[in-house]
Parts: structure tokens; C-alpha cells; sequence
């Protein structure tokens, strides 16, 4: 989920660079962000919580992007809980 023009958290949103980021992760290519912006991204959204799905497309990018910014994940049911 991402920001809207309202400013709500929304799937159909513009895109931000975190979304073109994972987006491409999902394609198997990486885009490195700072993890300054990846926490800024999340925070201006108001995430409390990010989980990742381990068998989905890009995941191991995307693990790889979350734990760089938000540190070691914990294992729950499937997914990767930051």
C-alpha cells in the first residue's frame, strides 16, 4: 500500500521511489535506496508494521531492502514481520 493524493494509504497510488523499488525487486532487478529513504517513505505513510510474503516474486530483494533499513525481521506463518 501506498500513499494516494489524499494522502490515505491506498494500492492505486502515484508512485513513490519505495514502490518503484519493490516493483522491480519483483522483476528480479534491484534499485538501491538509502535506508533513510525507506524509513521516511514508510513514516510519512504511517506504517507501523511491514510484512513480507517469503514465496512471493522479489522477496528475497524486498527481505533484503527491509532489513537493511529496518533490521532483522521475525519469522511468522509464511512471513517476515519488521
Amino acid at each position: 500500500m501506498f500513499a494516494g493524493h489524499s494522502g490515505k494509504a491506498t494500492f492505486a497510488s502515484s508512485t513513490s521511489v519505495l514502490q518503484e523499488a519493490l516493483a522491480l525487486c519483483s522483476q528480479g532487478q534491484i534499485l538501491p535506496l538509502r535506508e533513510s529513504v525507506v524509513r521516511s517513505e514508510l513514516r510519512s505513510l504511517g506504517v507501523s508494521h511491514v510484512r513480507g510474503v517469503v514465496s512471493a516474486p522479489g522477496a528475497t530483494c524486498a527481505t533484503r531492502l527491509f532489513a537493511r533499513s529496518l533490521g532483522i525481521p521475525r519469522v511468522g506463518k509464511g512471513v517476515l514481520i519488521w
